[in-house]
């Protein structure tokens, strides 16, 4: 089991100690934790947080609640919506949907480090545009 330990203060602005999180083991073919964690890394605005809600098919007013009731940092409030979107997607169609959205944002650094991933082998990479 992987762990990445992460300082809380950078994400929630408090001064926390670091705090290690222990990782799901991969999944194949799914979005895991490691993958959320490295997306939701590089989504740095609200804006890119709006549009990547919204083409994962959530409407504007549970984007909005994630954003008003998870008083944290972006990286955060990403996580929480991968989280939930993931909850309520089928595991095989997890690593598509996501890479689909994030061409269609123009988001190709993002789409790349999905197609790069562990959990996703190169016949998946192919079905995934």
């Amino acid at each position: 089991m992987q762990s990445i330990v992460i300082n809380l203060e950078v994400i929630t602005g408090k001064n926390q100690p670091a705090k290690t999180l222990k990782l799901k083991p991969k999944e194949k073919d799914h979005v895991n934790d490691l993958l959320i964690w490295e997306v939701a890394e590089k989504v740095s605005s609200e804006d890119t947080f709006y549009r990547l809600g919204l083409e994962l098919g959530f409407n504007h007013s549970h984007v909005d609640k994630i954003m008003t009731n998870r008083p944290h940092k972006i990286t955060m409030k990403v996580c929480y919506l991968l989280q939930d979107w993931k909850s309520k997607t089928q595991a095989e169609e997890q690593l598509k949907l996501l890479h689909k959205a994030m061409t269609k944002m123009e988001r190709s650094d993002i789409a790349s480090l999905i197609e790069a991933t562990d959990n996703c082998p190169p016949q998946k990479i192919q079905r995934l545009t």
